[in-house]
């Protein structure tokens, strides 16, 4: 049976041991209905204006912390003005029965590219790092990473 990683995202054989099993069979259906994401270098980016632009759903990014589509919008406008080289979406979530009761994809992260600028970097973590500790982790140092990745439940 052909499952795809965790970590990458890519599909590759599972051993025997788990072919058959449960947990499997549970792995599979949650990443067909949409309900497995990987943060991994292989997930699906999209830039985050033009996405919530066009999408049709009222809630489309993280609907628990912006609510409307227009505050993750704001959100990513935000990101932007202080300095971020792009934005994107990650998480994405259109199944068949979302899209129609939704009007549109859904989306739970964004990953933010970093500058080499010191004074936009740490303006960025600051940002970052708020909602980091809204959600109840904790903050996150700049070791010269190009990008900080965002996610919401």
């Amino acid at each position: 049976m052909l499952l795809p990683d965790m970590r990458t995202g890519l599909w590759h054989r599972q051993h025997q041991a788990l072919t058959g099993g449960l947990i499997g069979v549970v792995f599979y259906a949650a990443f067909l209905l949409g309900c497995w994401h990987s943060t991994g270098a292989n997930e699906p980016r999209f830039e985050a204006r033009a996405w919530l632009l066009e999408n049709k759903n009222p809630s489309a990014l993280a609907g628990a912390r912006f609510v409307t589509t227009a505050g993750a919008l704001r959100f990513v406008d935000r990101l932007v003005a202080a300095g971020a080289e792009s934005v994107f979406v990650i998480g994405v979530s259109s199944d068949p029965g979302r899209l129609e009761a939704e009007g549109g994809p859904y989306a739970d992260g964004l990953v933010i590219v970093l500058p080499e600028d010191e004074h936009r970097r740490e303006e960025l973590f600051r940002v970052a790092n708020r909602e980091a500790v809204r959600e109840g982790l904790a903050p996150e140092q700049d070791e010269g990473q190009r990008e900080i990745v965002l996610w919401w439940d």
